[in-house]
């Protein structure tokens, strides 16, 4: 849409012309889409060839990825947009599409991360019970799936359809996404992002908060009950003392006992020292298990603390920017938008590394999978144990 140059002035009428900073984005466009897409595939593909992989949690694991490489496809259309020189080289239908299914992929992701964190949250703090309940069977995996997919496509496209805003290709940003200069225009944007940002933001920070002070409490209450276990352990070692000291006290001052049992026989003596040797490696085992759980409860707070740390900065770097943007008025933040919507695509090529390859059984996998060893890979599909796989016959 061609821009008024008599009705607007300053920011209002900017234009991202510059093609250097054009080509910045879109190198890093480039480079956040082959990650993504590189990323996200590994992880579909890892939770096909293992039926390890296959639980409720990681059925999230792989709707995130398959929003986050559909995003991170759809970002090739950005890129021709910010690179060519002639505007959009394709019809605008095209460019609409792909703005439509970038911003609810975007959504999707979102929505996602904060269901894996809902999923945690019951997990770890709810009993068995609980979590068999609200994630146990496949009808609630699906009212979840279907929840997570129908909130970002409503949000897009239901203005869209009732006429509170366009999509195409911007010629202000360059870019297929919604139109600018139009009436509809702030409107749409703060249903964007009032709709998709605020929701998923407030139940990761929520329930991830929720599992540290469970997780501290937890550690707190092992603590307390190691502790009662050590200070228990002197006192019956000290009773078996007293127990040696009253026969010896018995054996001196009452004269029936001391002539019937003038002394402790030498199998006595070596029974009781047995016995106090016994029990003070008892307490000695004790107190080493006591700082094994201290050290391992400090080691797993700790990293926690950093996968919560990881975890939430990179949601708020990623998503905060766009969302500032978009409430600001189009005056005040048109210049900011490029990179403010880079910053938010970089989410779509993380989000594998945060929540992927943290697992373990991902790790393992995923090497397994790019060294060709299918044979390390734990509980394979029959394809990948009958070695009918790519460059299986090799090894």
């Amino acid at each position: 849409m061609a821009m008024n140059e008599t009705s607007c002035d300053g920011d209002e009428c900017w234009e991202f012309t510059d093609y250097g900073q054009r080509i910045l984005i879109g190198c890093l466009l480039i480079l956040i889409s082959m990650s993504g897409v590189f990323g996200n595939a590994l992880v579909i593909f890892s939770v096909y060839v293992s039926r390890k992989l296959r639980n409720a949690t990681n059925v999230f694991v792989v709707n995130l990825a398959i929003a986050d490489l559909v995003s991170c496809l759809g970002i090739v259309s950005n890129i021709i947009a910010l690179l060519s020189r002639n505007g959009w080289p394709f019809a605008n239908w095209i460019c609409a599409v792909s703005a439509t299914t970038l911003m609810t992929c975007v959504g999707v992701s979102l929505y996602t991360l904060g269901v894996i964190s809902i999923n945690r949250f019951v997990l770890i703090t709810k009993t068995i019970a609980d979590y068999q309940k609200i994630f146990g069977s496949k009808r609630n995996i699906i009212i979840w799936l279907s929840f997570i997919w129908i909130i970002p496509v409503c949000v897009v496209n239901v203005p869209l359809i009732i006429g509170l805003g366009e999509v195409g290709y911007n010629q202000k940003y360059h870019s297929c996404s919604d139109l600018s200069n139009t009436e509809y225009e702030h409107l749409y944007d703060i249903i964007i992002g009032l709709g998709l940002f605020p929701i998923p933001l407030i139940t990761v920070i929520v329930c991830y908060i929720r599992i540290y002070a469970h997780v501290i409490k937890h550690a707190q209450k092992l603590a307390t009950r190691e502790d009662s276990e050590v200070v228990s352990t002197p006192a019956n070692t000290q009773s078996v003392k007293n127990d040696e000291n009253g026969v010896h006290s018995t054996s001196s001052n009452g004269n029936n006992v001391s002539s019937s049992i003038p002394s402790v026989s030498a199998s006595a003596k070596r029974a009781t020292f047995a016995s106090q040797r016994s029990t003070t490696a008892s307490g000695r085992r004790v107190m080493r298990r006591h700082r094994s759980i201290k050290t391992y409860l400090s080691k797993r707070q700790i990293e926690i603390t950093k996968n919560l740390f990881y975890v939430l900065c990179a949601f708020l770097i990623c998503i905060s920017p766009y969302l500032f943007v978009l409430l600001l008025d189009d005056k005040q933040g048109a210049q900011f938008v490029p990179y403010a919507a880079t910053i938010l695509m970089f989410n779509s090529c993380i989000n594998w590394v945060i929540y992927a390859t943290k697992h373990p059984y991902f790790k393992n996998i995923f090497k397994a999978i790019l060294l060709c060893r299918w044979k390390t890979i734990p509980e394979p599909i029959d394809s990948v144990r009958e070695g009918r796989l790519l460059c299986m016959k090799r090894r």
